[in-house]
């Protein structure tokens, strides 16, 4: 279970994976409306224990953007109030929403080449007293923390891997396309990744449909609704589930691997308009 103590203390917990002993951390989704034109986002909450005096805790929210290209991109926020301060990282996407990539608080590898060119011309014609040292032009470059793409009827996700303590086996910070989560997720390459798939729906015969067990979790069908199993360990079980429970509300259950910023992220990406595969 999250103790929240600062918001300096919540950004860094929401990044990391929940603890492998905690098993399934009840939370769920809540979509609100912001701002003069009333565009929405989401909020995640971590959700009391039933049968005690817990009450739920604020998590995360999203504020959702248009890029010039007509791409979408979140960003994430340690703060209801979603200011610039607290973001924690971001999730874009492809223009057609079937492919999504989650990132932490770093730059693009091309803006920061720019920044850096720019700067050592600056360097080289600056006079002695401008105090520029070779450190200062060097910027942190966003990390990827994710992968969600969409086909029909399928959902594939992966991650960088983890061990049982949390930690990352490698970081991936790609300087080119092809280092990139999505390239490798295309041609096969996830060494150092972790792959999760959504599970298939079971048809009931008493219902007629094809259906999944939400465990009395989720109460309303939608198109949003899913759950992620390991590729390589379906045993483990569900790793996510995200599921409907009133127009404006979902939960949201996960467990190890994931961190609650990732999960969070992935269930923004099943929300998302999708112009394609659905």
């Amino acid at each position: 279970m999250l103790i929240l103590i600062s918001s300096v203390d919540l950004a860094t917990m929401v990044m990391r994976p929940v603890p492998l002993d905690a098993g399934i951390v009840r939370c769920y989704v809540k979509q609100v409306y912001r701002g003069f034109f009333n565009t929405y986002g989401y909020e995640l909450y971590l959700q009391g224990r039933i049968g005690t005096d817990e009450s739920d805790r604020f998590l995360l929210a999203s504020k959702k953007q248009m890029r010039k290209n007509m791409t979408g991109n979140y960003g994430i926020y340690a703060s209801p109030s979603c200011d610039e301060g607290s973001r924690v990282g971001r999730m874009g996407s492809n223009f057609l929403g079937t492919v999504f990539t989650l990132y932490d608080n770093g730059r693009d590898p091309q803006k920061v080449a720019k920044i850096q060119d720019g700067a050592a011309a600056t360097a080289s014609s600056a006079t002695p007293e401008s105090n520029l040292g070779p450190g200062d032009n060097v910027l942190q470059i966003r990390e990827e923390l994710g992968c969600c793409t969409y086909e029909a009827n399928r959902t594939s996700v992966c991650i960088p891997d983890v061990d049982e303590m949390g930690r990352h086996s490698k970081i991936v910070r790609p300087m080119s396309q092809r280092d990139r989560i999505v390239s490798r997720m295309a041609t096969g390459e996830l060494t150092d990744l972790v792959k999760f798939v959504n599970r298939e729906p079971v048809f009931r015969e008493d219902l007629g449909a094809y259906c999944l067990d939400f465990g009395g979790r989720v109460s309303m069908a939608s198109v949003k609704n899913f759950q992620l199993i390991s590729a390589d360990d379906p045993s483990m079980g569900n790793v996510l589930q995200f599921g409907r429970v009133a127009d404006d509300m979902f939960t949201m259950d996960l467990q190890w691997p994931l961190s609650p910023f990732q999960a969070f992220a992935i269930c923004l990406s099943s929300c998302d308009t999708k112009l394609a595969c659905v």
